[in-house]
């Protein structure tokens, strides 16, 4: 049976109990612990454990920091393929297009909800990191008033 002043177990046990959605006895079994001794009373005394509570702590903290990069990345992505489009939609937009226009449309509504759901989801450091700056802000105003959209 795995013990629990090895280092190495301490951290396969936060590793498995963040693998398993925080299931206690299956992160115990995972390691090597029997079934029994997972679904004892006693099994559960080693989350209590100092050693325990820090590995897991220290593994769900790099776990939220890589989240928040992928998140971030993706978002990145997002807006320049929406700003992408309709910098190329808007010349087509203007000559009277009416399906650049219906796209052009949609890219705006889509950049809007993009940039006001980051607003309102990604925490980062306790604040809201706002991506636009004022005149990105006016400059996607301008193109709504243009063609009559209404931003959320």
């Amino acid at each position: 049976m795995p013990t629990i002043s090895d280092i190495n177990v301490v951290k396969a046990i936060a590793r498995e109990y963040i693998a398993t959605n925080k299931n206690k006895a299956l992160a115990l079994q995972n390691v090597g612990y029997s079934h029994d001794y997972a679904y004892s009373g006693q099994a559960t005394k080693l989350y209590e454990k100092p050693t325990v509570k820090q590995a897991i702590a220290e593994l769900e903290e790099v776990i939220q920091v890589d989240t928040e990069a992928e998140l971030k990345h993706n978002y990145e992505i997002a807006l320049k393929l929406l700003n992408q489009n309709i910098a190329w939609l808007t010349p087509k937009a203007e000559s009277g297009d009416v399906q650049a226009i219906q796209a052009l449309t949609a890219a705006i509504r889509e950049l809007d909800n993009i940039t006001g759901l980051q607003k309102q989801t990604i925490q980062h450091k306790g604040s809201t990191e706002p991506k636009l700056d004022e005149a990105e802000r006016q400059a996607l105003a301008d193109l709504a008033r243009q063609y009559k959209l209404k931003l959320a």
